[in-house]
Parts: C-alpha cells; sequence; structure tokens
C-alpha cells in the first residue's frame, strides 16, 4: 500500500510547484520565457537539455568562459552566482545559505551537502559574485582507515 502512495506522491512532490525543476523540465520551450532565469538553471544543472541551454543562451545570461565551465560542472572566482546555479545547482536538502551582514557588506555563504554525513562545500559569493570556496577534506582519522 505504501509503495502505491509513494508512486503517486513522489511526482506531486517533484511537479508541484511552478519553478520545481521537474515542472520546469516538462515545459514547453515556447513557454520558457515565462520561468525565472534561476528556475533554468536549477533545471539545467539537474538535467542539461539542449533546450534550456537554448533558453538561457537566448537570454544572454553568460560569458563564453561561463559556459566552459557551466559545461565541465566546475566554478572559478568571479563566475555569476547564476552560472554557480547552472554549475553545482542550488544547495539542497542538506545544505544551506547564509546571509553575512558587515561594515565591509553583505556576504554570503552557500553550503552544498549531498547527504547528512557528506563532507561539505562552501561557497563564498559578494555582490552576486564567486569570492572563494572551500572543499572539506577527510581527517587524518579517516583517511587512515581507507
Amino acid at each position: 500500500m505504501l509503495k502505491k502512495w509513494g508512486f503517486v506522491l513522489l511526482p506531486l512532490l517533484v511537479l508541484g510547484c511552478a519553478g520545481s525543476p521537474g515542472r520546469v523540465l516538462l515545459t514547453k520551450s515556447a513557454k520558457l520565457q515565462a520561468v525565472s532565469s534561476f528556475d533554468l538553471c536549477k533545471s539545467y544543472f539537474l538535467r542539461p537539455t539542449a533546450k534550456l541551454k537554448l533558453e538561457l543562451q537566448e537570454r544572454n545570461e553568460f560569458t563564453p568562459e561561463e559556459w566552459s565551465f557551466i559545461n565541465q560542472r566546475k566554478i572559478y572566482i568571479g563566475m555569476t552566482e547564476l552560472a554557480l546555479v547552472c554549475a553545482w545547482g542550488y544547495p539542497g536538502a542538506f545544505g544551506w545559505v547564509t546571509e553575512s551582514v558587515t561594515d565591509r557588506g553583505t556576504h554570503w555563504q552557500w553550503v552544498y551537502r549531498p547527504c547528512p554525513v557528506c563532507k561539505a562545500r562552501y561557497v563564498y559569493i559578494k555582490e552576486g559574485k564567486v569570492t572563494n570556496w572551500q572543499n572539506v577534506k577527510a581527517s587524518r582519522t579517516e583517511q587512515g582507515r581507507n
């Protein structure tokens, strides 16, 4: 009985929100103009289809350098926040975004963690651009177990 409900509820959860990646992926090309670039990038990260790429290219959202990094799923210092979303997605269920306001301005920390026990990756953003990032490595004791 529970399996039957899972088959019904999972698609509803994925497709339920107007800007959800599942909904965007099912949107016809002609109607993609109404979708925000942010939602297009979240969907493009999950499934980089030709129609999503074409819509983003028509919007002239990224430089050729950014497209090169997005296609490789890499980031670089100076990359736009939107390009980061296309390359690495938006922090998922186990990640988060933190805003820090100081006398030097507003800074953002995006924490990417694919699972509750996975190592995190931290990306720092100021004025809509990636300023730096950290990849957390395993501790010495964890490395010795491998």
